[in-house]
């Protein structure tokens, strides 16, 4: 079973204040975990951003929901308890969900304020704002959590298929910057480029110290379809027995082969394969080939001030 969206909890909610009368939101979520068969796992799994757990979540926005449409009372912080509105809703057969709600004024009010973009005005009650509210069944924060996990993959397909298309000279340059973002360098090593015909296999090389002494070597191969196989990281490998090295990076725009991966987990040498998805992923995390368009503050409640004395 999986966890219940936040409309189906309304009327779980509901019955569970008429039963008991007024409950603290922490025993609303504990009593109703019970009852539903809600497992440790599913109470300790996350929303993507990491800001609640998604059943706390979607007990809230319930809870939220129902507030907004007068069918509970909030008599201090983290309290609820039921009304003559949740006695009427619960004797009603039949689910109760946003759609249940659209008919009391005061939630039409609520939802069309929250619908409203700048100077558009839609009417309260249309077929098309109910049909908006009754389909959503994630909360405000999912959504949300969804749209940007949507977003960002788009971003890093993109940014991929641009870094596959880089010249190999300016990919292993960018190679050699990812890594120095990453910390690799630090404040007094450095990040030599030393691809070119005769390389011996390596692209570039990087001073963890002023004194050479602790180096990484590297390997980048641009590719668009390609499987890097086998054969050429065992190449690697031997051109850093060459320089007399034993660490290296070998990163690709493609992917590799499962031989090609065993074979590093069982040498001696600490070489570390990054895939295409891999690098996106880590020039997303340094902000490489990338700038920040907007920022959308997310803000909650600060209890602490509220509860504290107001001079």
């Amino acid at each position: 079973m999986e966890v219940p969206d936040y409309q189906s909890l309304m009327r779980p909610i509901l019955e569970l204040l008429l039963e008991h009368g007024e409950m603290t939101m922490k025993d609303v979520r504990e009593e109703l975990a019970h009852r539903l068969g809600i497992t440790d796992e599913q109470l300790a799994t996350r929303i993507p951003s990491g800001y609640t757990t998604v059943w706390t979540s979607r007990v809230l926005w319930s809870k939220t929901y129902l507030s907004k449409a007068g069918a509970l009372d909030n008599p201090r912080r983290g309290t609820i308890r039921p009304n003559e509105r949740t006695r009427e809703l619960v004797a009603r057969s039949g689910p109760i969900n946003n759609r249940t709600l659209m008919q009391y004024p005061e939630f039409q009010a609520w939802v069309t304020k929250s619908t409203r973009v700048g100077e558009d005005k839609a009417e309260v009650g249309t077929p098309e704002l109910t049909s908006e509210i009754g389909a959503a069944d994630v909360t405000p924060h999912e959504r949300l959590d969804a749209a940007y996990s949507e977003l960002r993959r788009d971003v890093l397909d993109t940014l991929l298929e641009r870094v596959k298309q880089l010249h190999p000279t300016d990919f292993e340059k960018l190679v050699l910057e990812l890594l120095q973002r990453l910390g690799y360098a630090g404040t007094r090593g450095s990040k030599n480029h030393l691809g070119r015909t005769g390389d011996g296999g390596v692209d570039g090389m990087i001073n963890e110290d002023r004194l050479g002494l602790d180096r990484v070597y590297i390997q980048a191969k641009r590719r668009t379809t390609d499987t890097v196989g086998a054969p050429e990281i065992q190449g690697f490998v031997g051109s850093l027995v060459g320089q007399r090295a034993d660490r290296g990076v070998f990163i690709t725009t493609s992917t590799f082969s499962a031989p090609a991966v065993e074979y590093v987990r069982s040498i001696a040498h600490r070489v570390v394969l990054i895939d295409g998805a891999q690098l996106s992923e880590l020039m997303w995390e340094t902000n490489l080939g990338l700038s920040e368009q907007r920022t959308y503050p997310i803000k909650a409640i600060d209890t602490d001030y509220f509860e504290s004395s107001l001079d």
